[in-house]
């Protein structure tokens, strides 16, 4: 005997491991999100991406049904999460926004201050009379 092997998965299985896996990068990206973590929102879109479009070729070329009601149950539940994450991200990225405006109104206002109080003195233009 030449060592033991792992079983494979069957397609189905992987088809369901891959649904789950998506479920659960939606979950975690609505958490980066309300913390405001751009880099694992960025990380967690591209792995779904990823995921999505191995599950969409991977049903194809199982011929999985998409009237199956657990699939259509969780596609649904996903289509939502995914929906309520994107309006989540819009709203994050106005706030963003407002708050680079603020920085930057701030930035020049403290400019401002410096270049008036703390900056270069001017050397007075006195001249000798006499």
């Amino acid at each position: 005997m030449s060592g033991t092997r792992k079983p494979r998965q069957s397609g189905i299985s992987v088809f369901w491991n891959l649904l789950s896996a998506l479920e659960q990068a939606v979950q975690l990206e609505s958490q980066a999100i309300r913390e405001r973590d751009f880099h694992a929102m960025t990380v967690l879109h591209d792995a779904k991406r990823s995921d999505f479009e191995r599950l969409v070729a991977l049903g194809k070329r199982l011929g999985i049904d998409r009237s199956s009601q657990e699939l259509d149950v969780r596609m649904r539940a996903l289509a939502q999460s995914e929906a309520r994450n994107a309006e989540m991200a819009r709203q994050a990225a106005e706030l963003f926004r407002d708050e680079l405006r603020k920085m930057n109104g701030d930035s020049r206002k403290l400019k401002n201050f410096r270049q008036a109080y703390v900056g270069e003195p001017s050397k007075p233009d006195f001249t000798a009379e006499g």
